[in-house]
């Protein structure tokens, strides 16, 4: 079964994140492409997170724009946001100050968006990562695999 619908690549590229890689290329941050969803996990997350309905899954496409400290995320999201050829359709701001990252993400913080594939209605997500924190989390990761 081919969960990842069609529409997200194009002659090899994945589309819906032109304008994303173009803007976070002019302001000097790594664009980091993740790999599609998993058949399995998709299907298990339609069926307990969304009845079944598999047009709601919001992560089939994910990549991840690294910036060096708040400041440069703050300045990232507010020329994204700018930007009419990119439609926001959800925040989950796990930088906030009252977020219990603690408590929900073993003390992990990132910005996560929901964009819109331009001409669809299809749905991937987008993190924004520390630069101090994506380094660890490699290192965790390489240390674990290791």
């Amino acid at each position: 079964m081919d969960t990842v619908p069609a529409v997200f690549y194009l002659g090899g590229n994945q589309v819906g994140d032109e304008g994303v890689r173009a803007l976070a290329v002019s302001m000097g941050h790594r664009l980091l492409i993740g790999p599609p969803k998993a058949d399995k996990r998709s299907v298990e997350k339609a069926l307990l997170a969304y009845e079944g309905d598999y047009a709601r899954l919001k992560d089939l496409r994910r990549a991840s724009v690294v910036c060096r400290d708040l400041a440069a995320v703050a300045a990232f999201v507010t020329r994204l946001g700018a930007d009419a050829s990119i439609t926001i359709l959800r925040v989950k701001n796990r930088f906030r100050m009252d977020y219990a990252a603690s408590e929900k993400s073993a003390g992990y913080r990132d910005l996560q968006l929901n964009l819109q594939v331009p001409g669809t209605g299809l749905v991937w997500e987008l993190q924004v990562h520390l630069e101090a924190i994506e380094r660890l989390k490699t290192q965790l990761t390489a240390s674990a695999d290791a």
